[in-house]
This record gives structure tokens, sequence and C-alpha cells, in this order.
């Protein structure tokens, strides 16, 4: 992969941050994902619904409730953005399982690109296959009311940077020997800034984020989105690569490395306010849930909830934006 965007980068000159990130990650034969389930211990980084089933046990007690305030339809759909491996949705479907009306109500879509990240997802759901369909976008699914679910998407999604000095914004790109040069942009941007601030823009995610909220406007539903980031623009790089659970250069081992950044919620979702993880786990019951779950484990239930719920790990630097 690297090669390729090697050459890729002599013909076409030098690239932006958005371009060799898609590249990197979403090419069609060569890309991190499409080649890979990069998730779990075997994996280079793991997801809350990896860490436990408690995640999902308890989105699935938020979804019931959208589902009851919707006033219990006949028929919803939930669609969760990037499923990884597909186990919160299993978490989820095993635990709704037993509320027979709300269960028959739900059809799962599925929005996922990567056909190796299908087939594992189809593997893990396969007693649950006849309620789940699979699309490449928001656009695909029918019209109608819907719960959209994200955990650990948005900051997987291509960004751009731009860079502010004497003055003036610079765009950050890169070079055919992976460096960082800036060319100057003519991107401006409300406020003041200081030397060296950073400003990182997905227009992807952007995008995706209006469709979610045009949709949900126009027929209704709601969208519960977890991810790592800030409540505004941090005006630094964010930009990180993640191989074998360790944090490397972005340049180390491109094709091979996950490649994320850090969510501005900001920029995607302005008008919802947000709330860190620890606090929605524990307003959806996740200690009720561990202690019914876990009743004679109490090792285990320690270790899991502080990883998930306390406030010096995944508890706050995950935020929740409620929609």
């Amino acid at each position: 992969m690297r090669s390729y965007i090697k050459n890729f980068i002599r013909e076409q000159g030098s690239i932006s941050f958005s371009t060799f990130i898609e590249l990197s990650m979403y090419h069609p034969t060569k890309g991190y994902y499409m080649t890979r389930n990069p998730i779990g211990k075997n994996g280079d980084y793991i997801t809350a619904p990896e860490i436990s089933s408690l995640f999902g046990k308890t989105v699935a007690v938020w979804l019931l409730e959208q589902w009851e305030k919707l006033g219990k339809p006949r028929e919803i759909a939930i669609v969760e953005l990037g499923p990884g491996s597909g186990m919160m949705m299993f978490d989820i479907l095993n635990t709704i399982r037993g509320i027979k009306s709300f269960y028959d109500a739900v059809t799962v879509y599925m929005v996922e690109i990567s056909p190796f990240l299908r087939s594992i997802q189809m593997e893990k759901l396969c007693s649950h296959i006849c309620k789940i369909r699979w699309c490449s976008s928001v656009d695909e699914i029918p019209k109608g009311e819907i719960v959209v679910l994200a955990n650990e998407f948005f900051d997987a999604l291509p960004i751009d940077q731009f860079i502010f000095l004497g003055g003036n914004f610079f765009e950050r790109k890169i070079t055919e020997d992976f460096q960082i040069d800036e060319e100057e942009s003519q991107k401006e941007f409300s406020g003041e800034f200081s030397d060296g601030d950073i400003i990182e823009i997905s227009s992807l995610g952007r995008q995706i984020a209006s469709s979610i909220l045009a949709r949900i406007a126009k027929y209704g539903g709601s969208g519960l989105v977890i991810d790592y980031g800030h409540a505004t623009c941090t005006r630094r790089n964010t930009v990180q690569a993640v191989k074998g659970h360790r944090f490397i250069d972005i340049f180390e081992n491109i094709g091979e490395s996950d490649i994320t950044h850090e969510v501005d919620f900001s920029s995607l979702f302005p008008s919802f306010k947000l709330i860190t993880q620890g606090d929605f786990l524990s307003i959806y019951g996740i200690f009720e849930i561990a202690r019914r779950s876990y009743i004679n484990d109490t090792a285990i239930v320690e270790q899991t909830l502080s990883r998930l719920v306390d406030q010096e790990k995944m508890g706050r630097l995950f935020k929740c934006a409620i929609i």
C-alpha cells in the first residue's frame, strides 16, 4: 500500500490528508478495513462491545426507550453505521429477543462498505439473520422511522487539516516522501487563531451527519453517536495510527494500521448536548445489568465497569450525542 500511494502522489502531486486516509483505509482491494478484521485481542484495537456484552445490553435499554417514545410502532429500523465485528448488534438482539413485540418490530440495517467485515458480521449474527439487511449508505434504507447507532464510526472517516500560519490558513498536504507540507488555502474559519492552530474537517462526516439529521427530521426517530472526541475543536493535530494495540507514526505501516482522529462533535451535531460514555451507561442501568449478569463474579464486574465507566478511562474519553 505504501508503494501504491507513493506512485499515486508521484502522478497526482501532493495529496490531502483525506485522500491519504481514504486510500489507506478504504481502497477497494488494498485498504485496511477492506482486508481484515482489525478489532479484538488479535487485532489492532478493541472497542467497548468487545470489552463486555454489558455495553450492548445497556444500549439495548436505550433502544427500547426510543421505541416506546415513538409509540411502539409495529415496524422500526435500527441502523448501525460501521458495525465492525457485529458484536454490539449481537448483544443488542440477544437482549431484546426477550421482548417479543419489540424484537418483531425491528429490522436492522447494517451500513458497511467492507465485504470482508460484512462476512464477519453475517457469521456473528447468523442466529438473527432474518432480521438484518446490509447496505452501503443510509440513503438505501426505506422511508420511515429510524434509530441510528454509531459507535466509533466518525473517528475513522477521512479528514482534512488546515494550519494557521502568519495570519493565513494553509492546507496540510502529504508529499511523495511522506512528509507534511503546507499549501496556501482559500479556506476561512471564524474566530481568533494563534500560529500553529490546526483545524480538522471531515467533509464526509458532515455529509453523513446531515443525512441522518434530515432523515430523522422528516420521518421521525433518534440516534446515538458514541466516539472518542470533544465538544469543540481542539485546534491541534489529533490524527493517530494504532497497530497491535500501540500508537505508531501514521506513515510507519500504511494500509496495515488503523488511522483515526478525535471527533469534533460541534462540527457534526452542533445542536445536541454531549454526555460522557460513563454517564450514559450509568443512566441506562449498566450497574444493575452487570449485577444480574455476573451475580457470582464481582471481580469481573468491577474490572469491566472500571474500563467502560470510569472517568479516568473510556468513561470520560468517549462522548455520547443523543439525537
